[in-house]
């Protein structure tokens, strides 16, 4: 697992998992009303706490990986069909 994010990048999604995980938290505690919403929000939280700590995000490396493929595709076929001229 290679690392794909700054660490500025990391201090930032740590800080607002943090801050997402301590809200939701508060509300799931005061309020009986509508708790999934909250459990996802509680989820997303944590999971941008550990990419804030491991420095790894998944949807990011997929991204990369599509678009770097995409771009070989790209110049395959652009090479192909300017050699048929």
């Amino acid at each position: 697992m290679q690392k794909n994010i700054s660490t500025t990048n990391a201090m930032m999604r740590i800080a607002c998992g943090l801050v997402g995980l301590l809200w939701s938290i508060n509300y799931l505690n005061r309020r009986r009303v509508n708790r999934m919403c909250f459990l996802f929000i509680t989820v997303m939280s944590v999971m941008k706490i550990a990419e804030g700590i491991t420095r790894f995000c998944p949807c990011k490396a997929l991204y990369n990986k599509i678009r770097s493929s995409i771009s070989k595709d790209m110049i395959l076929n652009f090479s192909t069909s300017s050699s048929h001229e």
